[in-house]
């Protein structure tokens, strides 16, 4: 993306435009870690209106959009589509074409989206190609949402393989994982299930393993980061495919 495309929003700390699919007006941004995709209350304190965004602008929750003015005075809208957890980082989609982001919202429902996410975790054994299936259930916890496993709730299932750039030898390892449904941290519960968690997740994570990282790499994030995503659109009376790609944080190198 050249200065002006990067320009045209008012993006977050540390997120930047990595494709533009000029057709449909989709936008692919490479979120940072510790962003809110979206504001998650609404408020009107100023400690609250300060947090960490995707856009740094007003959100519209009834229209699940972004909006601001520019520089001509006229209001401009991007529309939300589908969202990363805080921590995660990596691709993200959002269009300014509203007829679009219901065909978007469409397709995510339909499961019509393919997405590839990276992971370092902590090495556990030999790691083969598998498809893990689980039941996940959230909770509340001193008003703080969690993901368990059990007998009961909602099937979660993700393609996983040993990316082609890591050792089995390694003290840590990075996984390649393809999820086949959406549930809510449903990669790190499944990662931390067996017994292989994400380096830095605050909450799934092993706690030791994250302070030995963090004074290492003198930085705290979730090494989890969202590195493709596909899908396919009909679109004005024909099929559209669309796909967006981005490499690993340089914070990943310093790991594996």
């Amino acid at each position: 993306m050249n200065t002006e495309e990067q320009n045209l929003f008012p993006l977050g700390k540390g997120c930047h435009i990595i494709g533009h699919h000029q057709e449909t007006d989709i936008w692919a941004i490479d979120k940072a870690p510790g962003i809110l995709t979206h504001p998650n209350f609404q408020s009107k304190s100023k400690k609250k209106r300060s947090l960490k965004t995707l856009f740094d602008a007003k959100f519209n929750f009834q229209e699940e959009a972004y909006e601001w003015t520019d520089g001509a005075g006229v209001l401009q809208k991007v529309f939300l589509v589908h969202r990363l957890d805080s921590p995660t980082s990596g691709i993200i989609l959002v269009t300014t074409n509203k007829e679009i982001s219901s065909l978007l919202k469409i397709a995510f429902t339909e499961q019509r989206v393919q997405k590839t996410y990276h992971a370092i975790v902590r090495a556990n054994g030999l790691i083969r190609p598998r498809i893990w299936r689980d039941k996940l259930y959230e909770v509340k916890k001193q008003g703080k949402l969690r993901v368990k496993w059990g007998q009961s709730g909602s099937e979660a299932v993700t393609e996983v393989q040993l990316a082609s750039n890591t050792s089995q030898k390694n003290e840590f390892r990075l996984l390649r994982l393809k999820p086949r449904t959406g549930r809510t941290h449903q990669l790190r519960v499944q990662c931390s299930k067996r017994g292989m968690p994400i380096v830095g997740d605050q909450t799934y994570g092993d706690f030791s393993i994250n302070r030995r990282v963090e004074k290492s790499t003198k930085r705290s994030q979730l090494f989890l980061h969202a590195t493709s995503i596909s899908l396919s659109l009909d679109y004005k009376n024909r099929p559209l495919t669309v796909l967006f790609e981005t490499s690993l944080p340089r914070s990943f190198g310093k790991l594996i």
